[in-house]
Parts: C-alpha cells; sequence; structure tokens
C-alpha cells in the first residue's frame, strides 16, 4: 500500500525534494516470479 501512497503523492506534488519533475503518470507493481499486479494512476 506505500507504493499506491507515494504514487498518490508523487501526482499531486506534494512529495517535496523526492518529487519527480512534472510526473502525470505513475505505474505501480507488487509481486514475484508468475504472480502479480500492477496499477496505473494518471494524474489530471
Amino acid at each position: 500500500m506505500n507504493t499506491v501512497a507515494e504514487a498518490v503523492l508523487q501526482l499531486q506534488g506534494r512529495c517535496g525534494a523526492r518529487n519527480v519533475p512534472n510526473a502525470r503518470t505513475c505505474v505501480v507493481t507488487s509481486g514475484a516470479l508468475t504472480d502479480g499486479s500492477a496499477l496505473v494512476l494518471a494524474g489530471a
């Protein structure tokens, strides 16, 4: 869940010094080997 929260904060521009400039889209992945999941978030 921490990676999802970080992605949202990046898109909102609320990460201070670690913020990626002009972040518009984030991909969050989880899992290992053949099982896993992915989430794509896009900012407005």
